[in-house]
């Protein structure tokens, strides 16, 4: 069912496009949108440059970085991949239009067929994408393709460019780069206000998955948000700048003792899944420093890959430095 702000945005819309219509139509000129048709832009692609629409009216996003950055600007694609709701990855104001949003495979497992049945104008994917099973040639037989993401140099996950990339790709950059603003000026805020405390404490992001459990550092998903907060990372001995998600048995659950702060994934209800509960039920990770102080939290936040996720984790990581 729609909610009273979608069936207004709706009227208003249509009552737009009537004015507009029929202003044209008295001036005998014609539309932006009519300039626009059928005109098309180079774009540059980490695999090369590519012509895309000027202004493109029916996207398919394959990734869940490209869907929710284009959420974030105001772009509604036409359909996404399923999935992401299997890593806690989407935000709550979105859950509902992504539940609804037709889907064309998983992330991983992309339905090249259900793709070209979206008839799209633009296809937009990420470099996570299994692009050995089809490929980049596959998805420009149906229509002009952006993958993003794999640029030389680039970190292994640079969700902050590929966002902006993406919103570039459908002619919201300006809005992408003001949401950028706001994220980075409400960083450097709490960085200011919270410098001693976060001088003294160490915080250990992290998530279980087939018995063992990952540390979370500073160019992992969440991390890299922490990281710009100047958060410093509880690392478990680990030296290696490259190791962004070393794993560890349940027998090296000690190593956690190193941090003052534990977040651990979970959804935005804070209920953890299977693989990472299993780990905090376990005596080893109660009778940790941070547990025992009641400084262990769940966190939706884990994988916030878009400016407005993101933003709401600076708030939680605000929240706990404001009580601690």
């Amino acid at each position: 069912m729609r909610t009273q702000y979608q069936k207004w945005r709706t009227t208003v819309a249509g009552i737009s496009a009537a004015v507009l219509a029929f202003g044209a139509a008295a001036c005998g000129s014609t539309s932006e949108s009519a300039d626009t048709a059928g005109a098309t832009r180079a774009f540059d692609t980490p695999s090369g440059q590519v012509q895309i629409p000027v202004a493109p009216k029916s996207v398919v996003a394959l990734d869940q970085y490209t869907y929710f950055g284009l959420l974030d600007v105001g772009v509604h694609p036409k359909a996404t991949a399923s999935g992401y709701t299997d890593s806690f990855a989407v935000f709550p104001p979105y859950a509902d239009e992504y539940a609804k949003v037709p889907k064309v495979g998983g992330s991983m497992e992309i339905d090249i067929e259900q793709v070209g049945a979206q008839a799209p104008d633009l296809i937009l994917g990420n470099k996570f994408l299994s692009l050995e099973k089809h490929k980049i040639e596959d998805y420009q037989k149906l229509a002009p393709t952006a993958i993003l993401g794999g640029a030389p140099g680039e970190p292994g996950v640079a969700w902050p460019q590929w966002v902006i990339q993406a919103a570039d790709a459908v002619g919201k950059k300006p809005e992408a780069e003001a949401l950028k603003k706001r994220y980075e000026e409400r960083a450097a805020q709490i960085k200011a206000t919270y410098a001693d405390k976060l001088s003294k404490l160490k915080f250990a992001l992290i998530n279980g998955g087939g018995g063992k459990w990952f540390l979370n550092l500073d160019e992992s998903w969440g991390g890299t948000i922490l990281k710009d907060l100047g958060v410093q990372f509880a690392r478990g001995g680990v030296t290696d700048r490259a190791n962004n998600t070393p794993e560890f048995s349940i027998e090296n659950l000690d190593k956690l003792n190193e941090a003052d702060v534990i977040l651990y994934q979970a959804d935005y209800q804070g209920k953890a899944g299977p693989d990472t509960q299993q780990i905090v039920d376990l005596p080893a990770f109660k009778g940790l420093k941070a547990v025992k102080a009641g400084k262990a939290f769940p966190t939706g936040n884990f994988y916030a890959l878009h400016y407005k996720a993101a933003m709401a984790f600076q708030d939680e990581i605000e929240k706990i430095l404001k009580e601690y």
